[in-house]
């Protein structure tokens, strides 16, 4: 069976300095309000990612001006 892996970090990192820490705290709320190392994990390799999770991350990012097809960096392992 294949993991489908999501990064969203190439969309974070299209987000200005200065709205980080909003766009952190509004993932971290996405995420369940995990500890900091969950929530890096999570924005480097989430596995098999909800769809829910996914549309909720884009509508994040796209009040931050990052569209959707360039938020996400996808890859496939066994």
């Amino acid at each position: 069976m294949k993991i489908r892996h999501y990064s969203c970090k190439p969309g974070i990192e299209l987000v200005p300095k200065k709205d980080q820490e909003e766009l952190r705290l509004n993932l971290m709320e996405i995420f369940g309000n995990p500890c900091y190392a969950t929530y890096y994990n999570k924005i480097n390799d989430y596995k098999n990612i909800p769809w829910h999770v996914k549309e909720a991350i884009e509508e994040v990012l796209k009040k931050f001006g990052v569209e959707p097809d360039k938020v996400w960096e996808i890859w496939e392992s066994d």
